[in-house]
Formats: structure tokens, C-alpha cells, sequence
């Protein structure tokens, strides 16, 4: 049995969280794999549950763009069961360590911020290179598509969710692409 490549990307606001995962196929790879992704949110009432199969299935591999600096550390911090608000506090201290004193929260939540989930096979895509993901998408000739829905917003509307979730959906295609059209040949 072959390793599976499930893809993957996390977003996250103050109270809820978002992450896309969608496996990849070798053949007739186009932007319809995205109807086949999976999408797991913070509503769901099993989402913590429903998150920690994908990412431990047996036989799967867990692919990004830069998770090891930052997915990885969202995905241990939804299996300690952390609340979304807290996930948003640990999203806060890896995009800002000297946060790290805004609050005693902060300081209580700081050491989870490096720590990464353990129990998965991973690949990063960014140990085969440099520079950001939109880099990757313009040089590609993928449309460079960005969230207008602000990611300090608390009180996100289910239009402002459908936003967010096309706009994971496309990082996570652009990863599978960036993948399929550069880091695998």
C-alpha cells in the first residue's frame, strides 16, 4: 500500500478555526480536486476528533507549506483541546513571539507555540525552497487569491466562513500544484 499525500491548511480567527485537507492523485490532477476536500471547523461538534483521523491515519502523509513553522503547532494545539479563542492566542504568539507578555495567557499559551503535533508523517514544501507560497502561486500562473475577510474579526458571518473556506481551499490546491509541478519532478 502506497503513502497517501493528504494536503492541508489551517486558518484562524478569534473564535473559530478552519482547515482544509484533500488528498492527491497522481492522475488528472486539475482544480476540480478541490470539490473533493474536506473541510473541518471548529463548528463541528466531533471537529477535534474528526481532525486527529485525517491527520493519523495509517499510511498518510501530511503535506504544506510551512507547517513545521506553523500548521503542525495549530494541529497539537486542537488535540490539547484548546478552545478557539486560545488556538487564536497561540496563532498570535508563532506570528509574533514578543507577544508573548500581552497577556497571562499568552504567557501560559507561549510554550505551545513551538510545539508541533506528534504522531504524523509530514513533509514541508518549504524545506525544498524559499520564499512564501503566493511567490510560488504568482510564479506559477495561479491566481493569487487572498481573504478580504479580516483574521481578527470575532464574529464571523457564515458568507465571511464561505470566504475563508474558498481561499484555504486555493492554498491548499497551491500546495498540491506547487507540489505536483515543481517539488516532484
Amino acid at each position: 500500500m502506497s503513502m497517501v499525500m493528504r494536503f492541508f491548511d489551517f486558518e484562524v480567527f478569534p473564535n473559530w478555526w478552519l482547515c482544509v485537507m484533500g488528498d492527491y492523485h497522481d492522475e488528472n490532477f486539475d482544480e476540480n480536486i478541490k470539490n473533493e476536500y474536506k473541510i473541518i471547523h471548529s463548528d463541528m461538534i466531533d471537529a477535534r476528533d474528526c481532525l486527529m483521523k485525517q491527520f493519523k491515519e495509517e499510511n498518510v502523509c501530511v503535506v504544506g507549506y510551512n507547517i513545521k513553522g506553523y500548521d503542525l503547532a495549530i494541529a497539537n494545539a486542537i488535540y490539547q483541546g484548546f478552545t478557539p479563542q486560545e488556538i487564536k492566542v497561540i496563532n498570535d504568539l508563532i506570528i509574533k513571539p514578543d507577544s508573548m507578555f500581552n497577556s497571562n495567557l499568552h504567557t501560559r499559551l507561549a510554550p505551545f507555540a513551538k510545539r508541533k503535533l506528534k504522531g504524523v508523517v509530514y513533509q514541508d514544501l518549504l524545506d525544498d525552497g524559499s520564499g512564501s507560497l503566493k511567490e510560488k502561486e504568482a510564479t506559477l500562473g495561479l491566481d493569487i487569491l487572498e481573504s478580504s475577510v479580516d483574521f481578527e474579526k470575532e464574529d464571523l458571518t457564515n458568507s465571511d466562513k464561505e470566504e475563508v473556506i474558498h481561499y484555504c481551499k486555493q492554498d491548499v490546491y497551491a500546495s498540491m500544484y506547487f507540489y505536483d509541478k515543481v517539488v516532484k519532478p
